[in-house]
């Protein structure tokens, strides 16, 4: 019992070690819409309605502030 706990215990310390890469970017849906999109999701967009309108950022402030800056330049909604 102590050496499960003991594994589990070091399985949780080296996930917690991994850096997080959060990667974000802004997509524009076929109606106008732009929309901040978690490239680290376990799904996409889908295949078809939408593009990329960004670069990709390392935070999601950081594509909100892009998201604003594209609809201030009236490229989306």
């Amino acid at each position: 019992m102590k050496l499960k706990l003991a594994l589990c215990a070091a399985a949780l310390a080296l996930v917690a070690a991994q850096p997080a890469e959060a990667s974000f970017k802004v997509i524009k849906w076929n109606t106008g819409w732009c929309q901040i999109w978690n490239n680290k999701t376990p799904w996409n967009a889908g295949p078809f309605g939408w593009t990329t309108v960004s670069p990709n950022f390392s935070s999601m402030g950081e594509a909100n502030v892009a998201k604003l800056d594209l609809a201030r330049k009236g490229v989306c909604w």
